[in-house]
């Protein structure tokens, strides 16, 4: 949807001392966001013209589009299910970014209403990877191959303000069944990122080796929210190199898993 935007509209440059209308996004530590190398960033919805909409920031520039050494930005429609099929919306709209040295818009295109309201707007506040606080979750998993095909759950722990725990199914769920163990990260109190609000956290899931240094785990950045609870891995690791005799990571029929976290981002609604 929004590459249909960039294909279609020319775009114009120009000055205004008038802020944007309809929705404002503030970015703080916006260099973090390249340095974590997040992809890109969906901003909270926002109603304009009878439509939903949300703003769509690739830090790094569009990878998908051959974009370098630029910030690629978009509007995109959201949940278009209900205009039924060959349906199509046409905008005029601007994209306003602030000079904060000048305190001046850049304006680069405003959606086309015809009613007017109060803008709302949104805060992301990032962190940099290297100047997070780093959280360690140990669970020691005692008779693990006497565990039944069913989940089971750490105890909860806090890391970056809010509440977490690690999900595991040690027989694998889904395509992973018996093949994998399957292992997420859940956020289990989201009562701090509200209102459509999210929060972006870098985590690494690890079993240990108990033998050598040489552990197993997997990387991965998410963002999540009310409706998007979890992070991690149905294909986890394998059950028969988990299982070998002499890998490590099964002494004395206890499993150690790890979770490792630095929380680097949330957004609130301004």
């Amino acid at each position: 949807m929004e590459n249909d935007f960039v294909d279609q509209v020319a775009i114009s440059r120009s000055i205004s001392h008038v802020p944007p209308a309809h929705f404002l996004l503030k970015i703080e530590a916006f260099s973090s966001l390249v340095e974590n190398d997040v992809e890109n960033y969906k901003s909270l919805e926002f109603d304009a013209g009878g439509y939903k909409w949300k703003l769509v920031v690739y830090p790094n520039g569009n990878k998908n589009e051959n974009v370098k050494d630029h910030i690629s930005v978009y509007l995109a429609m959201v949940d278009t299910s209900s205009l039924g099929h060959g349906w199509e919306v046409y905008v005029i709209f601007r994209l306003f970014v602030l000079d904060q040295k000048k305190d001046e818009f850049l304006i680069l295109q405003e959606v086309f209403v015809k009613e007017t309201k109060e803008c709302t707007g949104e805060c992301l506040s990032m962190m940099k990877l290297t100047s997070a606080s780093n959280y360690k979750h140990v669970w020691k998993i005692e008779n693990f191959s006497k565990l039944e095909d069913r989940f089971y759950e750490s105890e909860v722990f806090v890391a970056g303000d809010q509440k977490w725990k690690i999900l595991l199914l040690p027989k694998g769920l889904g395509e992973a069944k018996g093949s994998h163990i399957s292992m997420y990260l859940e956020l289990t109190d989201s009562s701090t990122i509200t209102g459509g609000s999210k929060i972006y956290v870098h985590f690494t899931l690890r079993i240990r080796n108990q033998l050598l240094s040489k552990h197993y785990e997997k990387k991965a950045g998410e963002w999540l929210n009310t409706s998007n609870k979890f992070g991690g891995w149905t294909n986890f690791v394998e059950l028969n190199y988990l299982n070998k005799a002499g890998n490590g990571f099964l002494v004395n029929d206890v499993c150690i898993v790890e979770a490792e976290m630095p929380v680097l981002g949330i957004s609130k609604a301004l």
